[in-house]
């Protein structure tokens, strides 16, 4: 089940072909017709089959949607009949072979006129004909439908930075804040356990490139600091963090570029090429390093950071930051940012502490963060620091003065 091929821009702007996005056809714009696959209809041998439905679009100044200028429509397949192997007489208008491209020819054409005489809008067109076809494949196997998503390679649409389509965003109506997002080039520098996280969660988003930046290997305590389940046979073969995670993260996407080195003065220069950079390491003079390079060239840039303590009755309490460099406020985040000089002990240094969940809302933080500032989500403060609290539960924010 998977992916729909509608044109991202075009589903926007119509009201009806969003309506059947989000119900689930598999549908495809191809040489001016709505292309509907996967629908189930009875073939002459009484088996179940699967052919398309092709409506030609009716657009108004060549990318608005108008309702349908007739009642007739094209099918792909064999002559669809009733469950006995009669042919469906009623839908029969005549032979109409129609080559679409990408391997699409239409045989026959239906007409099938609705009790008001003509369809509302493609909503209403593409549910009537579907019904009056699938019903009959349904009376010998219940099961099958017409709402299918069935998982293809992405064909070229506007999110085909993606081995297949984005249909979280399509069904939810989000495809126009996700675009917001597609020209960013981001950096992850430090793949440890919020690093991995910021990578699981941007790599489901449009941004053109991720770049991974790290030098070690990924180890078996990674394991449980990290998102997935690695093998044992994975955790032998030692891979390093960036390989590691690239490999996992190819079966979605493209666009992962992995740099097999840690940040220093030598190679800093590499982030400049980045429009957003996420740091994810701990504390040391290299952060500082970064910190100034991104800055001169104008860069913003987050950077996470979290803190662990043993109470005296023996539980855990923590402090998960996150802090928001901007132009605006430049010198404000800087203040909060540690280096090494800054660095005290605490109990995240120690190994067998497992801090999956803190990790991974230090890492959920700062994706919304960096989500506000490419406006996918909504603003109301300035805030360009946060702290969670874990024993209390709270986030306090530090927001710049509003001078307006």
């Amino acid at each position: 089940m998977g992916q729909n091929f509608v044109s991202r821009e075009l589903i926007d702007r119509s009201p009806d072909l969003s309506r059947l996005d989000r119900d689930g056809f598999v549908l495809e714009i191809r040489a001016g017709h709505l292309v509907v696959h996967d629908v189930p209809y009875v073939g002459a041998d009484r088996s179940v089959k699967r052919g398309s439905l092709a409506a030609k679009l009716n657009l108004d100044g060549g990318d608005q949607i108008s309702s349908p200028l007739d009642h007739t429509i094209l099918f792909v397949g064999e002559y669809p009949c009733d469950s006995m192997g009669n042919e469906l007489e009623q839908l029969r208008c005549n032979d109409r072979r129609e080559e679409l491209g990408n391997g699409i020819v239409t045989r026959y054409m239906f007409s099938r006129k609705p009790a008001a005489g003509r369809y509302r809008d493609y909503h209403h067109m593409i549910q009537q004909y579907v019904h009056e076809i699938q019903r009959h494949a349904q009376e010998i196997d219940s099961t099958v439908t017409a709402k299918t998503r069935t998982v293809v390679e992405n064909p070229g649409t506007d999110d085909d930075v993606f081995h297949y389509g984005d249909v979280a965003s399509s069904c939810t109506g989000t495809t126009t804040m996700a675009r917001r997002l597609a020209d960013d080039v981001v950096a992850i520098v430090g793949l440890g356990g919020t690093g991995s996280y910021v990578l699981d969660l941007v790599a489901k988003t449009w941004v053109k490139e991720i770049h991974l930046f790290d030098h070690d290997r990924f180890q078996q305590k990674n394991a449980f600091r990290a998102p997935g389940a690695p093998s044992v046979a994975t955790l032998r073969q030692r891979p390093t963090k960036v390989e590691y995670f690239k490999q996992i993260y190819d079966n979605m996407r493209k666009g992962i570029v992995v740099h097999d080195c840690r940040i220093d003065t030598s190679n800093v220069i590499e982030l400049t090429r980045m429009t957003f950079v996420f740091i994810c390491i701990d504390e040391t003079a290299d952060k500082k390093t970064i910190v100034q390079v991104l800055e001169k060239a104008n860069i913003d840039y987050i950077d996470v950071g979290l803190g662990v303590s043993r109470t005296d009755d023996d539980k855990l309490q923590g402090l998960v930051r996150t802090t928001t460099s901007t132009d605006e406020m430049r010198s404000e985040a800087r203040s909060r940012i540690r280096g090494r000089q800054q660095r005290r002990h605490d109990e995240y240094d120690q190994p067998d502490v497992q801090l999956a969940e803190l990790n991974s809302l230090n890492a959920c933080l700062a994706v919304i963060r960096w989500k506000k500032i490419r406006g996918f989500y909504g603003v109301q403060g300035r805030e360009f620091n946060s702290v969670y609290s874990v024993d209390n539960n709270k986030i306090v924010n530090d927001c710049i003065a509003n001078n307006d």
